[in-house]
């Protein structure tokens, strides 16, 4: 190769520039991806870890809507349900009922007072459209509320009947304000009383914190669910006495209850009726969440050796199920629940979702802790 060959200059084409340059912007762009990337992931573990952009809420989807509530109002919502479920009234004396709730108190518990003091979820008052001279006052508490429903089905003159608007409802009731006010809320109250009491299987879920779960109360509970469904879960009243005593028990068990769990190895067993609490055999430190954490409650279904007489009855027990599961999920903020599993679903605190599991059980509600 001659000197004045080797000497010559490389002249740079224009085509060897804009690969160049391609290759300088292929790189930075995927710098850029990647920094974006590790902002991106960080950004969602910090949300995921804190949850302050969680919004705490239960839904039931109606077509293209979707309707909420707070935990608190759902803990509530659920109460009212079950309740009618347990006095065998139709789907719309609830839907009425919750839509009623929602006006006059918001579904958030009155502050009581000394002439009543149990679940004023409505509010007292005189209705003043009405032609009677002396109106009686409106029922506050849930109670109250079904028993005034009840008695207006039986009269002759102006009865409550499921086929009322809920503005026709409030009037037949007797309700303290304004008959107009109500049907703001009638489409909430139709969507959550569908799945509250157990006509819609999976139609209600719950997004609620993970970080900050209360306690678990199994006990609490277990008391609360009996008491509220005794008729339909046909909960004797020994097993009601039982729960209150050991409630009332400071320790959390008494000496009856050590004599009445029979043997030593059954001694992390409680039966009550319906409704069976198996303890965490864990002690309190090796159990996150105290020592009821990784308890699990069972609710079983009246009937449930038997084979249903009918379609009917087969439909009861699956109301009632669903009711059960629903309930557990709207009070999880309330008892610490972390499953819920009926049927073929189990609803759980970390994704909030009902997900289809492979064990099926018709016949009991399982309830996490």
């Amino acid at each position: 190769m001659s000197r004045r060959r080797a000497d010559r200059p490389i002249v740079a084409t224009r085509e060897m520039v804009r690969r160049k340059r391609r290759r300088r912007a292929v790189a930075v762009l995927a710098l850029v991806a990647l920094a974006l990337a590790g902002v991106v992931w960080g950004t969602w573990r910090y949300i995921d870890e804190q949850e302050f952009l969680l919004d705490a809420r239960c839904e039931v989807p109606v077509g293209e809507d979707r309707h909420t509530l707070s935990p608190e109002q759902a803990a509530n919502a659920a109460l009212i349900s079950a309740m009618a479920v347990d006095r065998a009234l139709p789907q719309e004396a609830t839907a009425d009922a919750l839509g009623i709730a929602l006006q006059e108190s918001d579904l958030q518990m009155l502050e009581a007072t000394e002439e009543q003091d149990a679940r004023e979820l409505f509010r007292r008052g005189s209705p003043s459209w009405s032609d009677d001279d002396a109106p009686a006052e409106a029922a506050a508490s849930v109670k109250g509320f079904y028993d005034a429903l009840e008695s207006a089905q039986d009269r002759d003159e102006d009865p409550w009947t499921p086929e009322l608007t809920i503005s026709e409802a409030a009037t037949a009731l007797d309700r303290p304000m304004d008959p107009s006010f109500y049907p703001r809320h009638a489409d909430r109250g139709r969507a959550f009383a569908g799945p509250l009491t157990g006509q819609q299987p999976v139609g209600m879920t719950c997004h609620l914190s993970r970080k900050d779960a209360p306690p678990a109360d199994p006990d609490g509970m277990a008391h609360e669910l009996a008491e509220l469904m005794p008729g339909a879960l046909q909960v004797p009243e020994d097993a009601q006495a039982a729960l209150e005593a050991r409630i009332a028990d400071e320790d959390g068990e008494s000496a009856e209850d050590e004599d009445a769990d029979g043997d030593a190895e059954d001694a992390h067993l409680d039966e009550y009726g319906p409704i069976l609490i198996d303890r965490a055999e864990a002690s309190d430190d090796e159990v996150d969440g105290g020592p009821e954490a990784g308890t699990v409650v069972t609710v079983t279904m009246p009937g449930a050796d038997d084979e249903p007489d009918s379609d009917e009855e087969a439909a009861s027990t699956l109301q009632r199920l669903w009711t059960v599961a629903h309930w557990a999920v709207a009070t999880a903020d309330v008892h610490g629940t972390q499953s819920v599993h009926a049927g073929a679903y189990q609803w759980d605190r970390d994704t909030g979702r009902w997900a289809r599991v492979d064990e099926v059980n018709d016949d009991a509600v399982t309830i996490g802790f």
